[in-house]
């Protein structure tokens, strides 16, 4: 049974955005996720970006949430289906996925945070690989669950700050511009060079 559209959002006063699906995976950057405490809950704020159309938003989810989700993917992959998928199930159980705890101490949520923001990441991954993306469940029910979580309720993103994106946690640049050595062409224009750095 694959449950969606249960999600909690809290909108705050920010403007939310249509529930558009993600076309492709490639490109779908989780810039940060941080845990606010709510009255009797905590919610994961996630910062995501399409690098390929540049738009940025965010989304909130509670943990029962993500257990949700990794819940529906498994049960996706629980018969093999053809050869393009006969080990998602087991790359899937390998990811690392959080404990429910009843107390919530500072280290837990942090710790929660962390690992939320890896297995987001490592299912986008799986769900971007060519090799995967053979298989229709991969290709449309899976990509479908994913894009659903990370689109849902979403808000627009005002702007990325430092605060997004520490230094020592900054997921990905996909292009740097850097300006080579002078050339000694009187009037001309300098070039500049677009370095691709790896993920």
């Amino acid at each position: 049974m694959i449950r969606h559209g249960r999600w909690h959002v809290k909108l705050d006063e920010k403007k939310e955005l249509p529930a558009k699906p993600i076309k492709t995976m490639k490109g779908v950057l989780i810039h940060r996720v941080i845990a606010h405490s709510r009255t009797d809950f905590i919610e994961y704020e996630l910062v995501i970006e399409e690098s390929r159309t540049g738009k940025i938003w965010d989304i909130n989810r509670r943990y029962s949430v993500f257990a949700e989700l990794r819940e529906d993917i498994d049960e996706l992959f629980d018969a093999p289906h053809c050869h393009y998928c006969k080990n998602m199930l087991f790359k899937l159980r390998q990811l690392a996925f959080p404990e429910k705890k009843i107390f919530h101490t500072e280290q837990v949520i942090q710790t929660r945070t962390v690992v939320l923001q890896a297995y987001i990441e490592a299912l986008l991954k799986l769900m971007t690989n060519s090799f995967h993306r053979n298989c229709t469940l991969v290709a449309c029910q899976a990509h479908g669950l994913l894009s659903r979580f990370l689109t849902q309720g979403r808000i627009r993103h005002v702007n990325i700050t430092s605060k997004d994106m520490p230094q020592a946690m900054i997921p990905c640049l996909l292009r740097q511009m850097q300006v080579s050595q002078r050339t000694k062409r009187p009037g001309g224009l300098e070039p500049i060079k677009e370095l691709a750095l790896a993920c």
